[in-house]
């Protein structure tokens, strides 16, 4: 036993060390737009402090991020705070450059073998909920670079879009870069991309990009406070401040037109009434009965019987129906799953409150589960995009976190499906493909503060391709034939229409349409 328990602390202790040493040999630099005396020193590499418990559980990447905040909350003092000396105090700017701010951070999986291990999944590729953290931990090292020397409570309020452009690769090195493209008087708009080492500088080539928007508090009001003005000294940070503001329009225009605030329109609300007529129809005919799954249809969702859609012959009622071959179909509570979490102090970020790309990475592999189960053993899953990751409420320690993912959408006509540009590159099959739309809420319940409320809620488009076994089994085609699924009551109606909207708004966002109408 002794033995043995010697062999577990030197195993332990390895591990340690690898990570440490991991993390310090990452290369962590700006890149400064013609003037590289603006760059901010803070974010040049260092050792910074990576053995506080607020680390643990965390990426190499997110631990060198959080310990070079750490360090700077040291060596700027907040010229605004009473305690700071006049002597040392630093002269608050009106106004800063994007590329005061600016991280380029390497992510080498290639070489470096200990930093890939930290990101394989089961499936020997990248587990993407470790990029999320990372991409989290990217912004707010931004938005924090910028704001500095005020040391402010930044709060993120949204991931307002995320797109896989390809399948991450595990055996290339790669690089995090993070820039802010827009300020508004509290809020800020950063922009993350993970790209190939030595691609080009341009946000648009790409592996994944994410747009994340922070809201910055007074620490000691908790009220919204103004933030230095954003100077676009060049054509390309006029471009994404003047996609800054359309973005701002666009989340405005569609927060106005929720489903929260107005009703459906006229061609959704004809849609609802043909999954109404359409059930009436059924429960009037006689139907077979469809026992368990067939090599064709595997979703873990079908029971041991369902009905299957008859065929439908286009318009409306082929949209609402079916497609002509007859796919079964599901309810959206069906597909619903859920997985519980305690939320521990090794999982809360700088602030003291739980992570945020914690809870995305939390969601996004439940997420995950859920399309895999639907789509069944015979289809290999990939993320397409992220619509709208919206945190309401902060997450403390102690709390229990419910996650619940369900199928809201899927595609049943040609005209919900899109396909992305070619590359060199393997990529996710595109919304060509079958495809689902995810909804995955966070309910919080804290006992300690006997209080309840909706942390988060996660929008995820995926696609399928049949897997090795499944193109034996069930022939030829990229697609994963599945089943669908369709609303059986007025709430489930209204997060199918959600759903679709968000699920055409990813086409038409890959096809470089507007977006406007599809509120």
């Amino acid at each position: 036993m002794n033995a043995f328990q010697d062999l577990m602390r030197i195993q332990t202790f390895r591990s340690c060390r690898n990570a440490a040493r991991a993390c310090q040999r990452l290369n962590m630099s700006t890149q400064a737009a013609g003037d590289s005396s603006r760059a901010s020193p803070a974010i040049t590499s260092g050792t910074g402090d990576i053995s506080s418990t607020a680390f643990w559980g965390r990426t190499s990447i997110t631990a060198q991020l959080w310990a070079e905040r750490r360090k700077a909350l040291v060596d700027i003092p907040d010229p605004t705070c009473a305690s700071t000396p006049g002597a040392i105090k630093h002269r608050l700017k009106d106004d800063k450059t994007a590329a005061e701010s600016r991280v380029v951070l390497s992510l080498p999986l290639k070489s470096d073998p200990l930093l890939r291990q930290q990101y394989e999944n089961f499936r020997g590729g990248v587990r993407f909920g470790r990029i999320l953290e990372d991409m989290d931990a990217v912004s707010g090292n931004v938005v924090f670079h910028h704001t500095l020397p005020r040391h402010l409570s930044l709060v993120t309020a949204a991931v307002d879009r995320l797109d896989l452009q390809e399948q991450i690769p595990l055996d290339e090195d790669l690089e995090f870069r993070g820039r802010l493209t827009w300020c508004g008087r509290s809020s800020m708009e950063c922009q993350v991309a993970l790209v190939s080492v030595g691609a080009s500088s341009c946000l648009s080539s790409y592996l994944c990009k994410a747009t994340f928007v922070f809201v910055a508090l007074d620490p000691q009001t908790g009220r919204s406070t103004k933030v230095p003005t954003l100077i676009a000294d060049d054509p390309d940070d006029e471009r994404l401040f003047s996609e800054g503001e359309q973005n701002k329009k666009r989340r405005k225009h569609q927060q106005e037109h929720a489903l929260e605030h107005r009703p459906p329109s006229e061609a959704e609300i004809h849609l609802i009434h043909e999954f109404f007529r359409h059930r009436a129809q059924l429960f009037q005919s006689v139907q077979p009965i469809q026992r368990g799954c067939d090599a064709t249809t595997s979703s873990a969702f079908i029971e041991e019987s369902c009905l299957p859609s008859p065929p439908q012959t286009g318009g409306a009622s082929a949209l609402a129906g079916g497609v002509d071959r007859g796919d079964p179909f599901v309810s959206l509570k069906s597909t619903q799953m859920q997985s519980v979490v305690v939320c521990h102090p090794q999982e809360r970020n700088t602030r003291g409150k739980i992570f945020g790309g914690y809870l995305m990475r939390q969601a996004y592999e439940l997420a995950f589960s859920t399309a895999s189960m639907f789509f069944g053993p015979l289809a290999t899953v990939h993320l397409y995009a992220a619509d709208e990751i919206v945190f309401h409420h902060p997450v403390e320690i102690g709390s229990v976190l419910t996650f619940t993912a369900k199928v809201v959408y899927t595609p049943i006509d040609s005209g919900d499906s899109g396909s992305r540009g070619g590359s060199s590159r393997v990529q996710p099959p595109s919304l060509a493909d079958h495809a689902c739309q995810m909804k995955v809420a966070c309910l919080v319940t804290h006992f300690g503060q006997n209080k309840q409320y909706l942390s988060n809620t996660f929008h995820f488009t995926f696609t399928s391709s049949l897997n090795g076994q499944g193109q034996g089994a069930a022939g030829t085609g990229n697609g994963c034939q599945g089943v669908h699924v369709r609303p059986e009551s007025y709430e489930e109606a209204m997060e199918w229409v959600d759903g679709r909207r968000r699920f055409l708004r990813s086409k038409a966002l890959s096809e470089g349409m507007p977006t406007e109408e599809l509120t």
